[in-house]
């Protein structure tokens, strides 16, 4: 399993504390997308899911089950292709959720 790949990733990333209303973006490339390949990254002080366009998944060979799906609110689960993005820190662990505009 790649999970190093995984963790290399989401510490390139500049985490915003305050929330954010935007849509998806590929982890690896930052192309805007509307449906991707999901991961989990529970490790390393991340509990987040990490998406990826269909190209950087090919490419990067993680050799990780993800599933191929298009984004749904943690609450309520309507699909959508904005969405309000949040990290919260608990138990020094950071997560990301995202949620509709009724759920935010």
């Amino acid at each position: 399993m790649n999970k190093d790949l995984l963790l290399q990733t989401v510490r390139t990333w500049k985490i915003n504390e305050k929330p954010e209303y935007r849509g998806f973006r590929c982890a690896n490339c930052q192309r805007y997308i509307y449906k991707a390949w999901h991961h989990w990254l529970k490790t390393g002080g991340y509990k987040t899911p990490i998406h990826f366009c269909n190209e950087c998944e090919a490419n990067l060979k993680l050799r990780i089950k993800g599933i191929y799906k298009t984004f749904t609110c943690d609450r309520c689960k309507k699909k959508m292709r904005k969405a309000w993005h949040v990290w919260t820190k608990k138990d020094n662990i950071l997560s990301e959720d995202h949620f509709c505009k009724t759920c935010f």
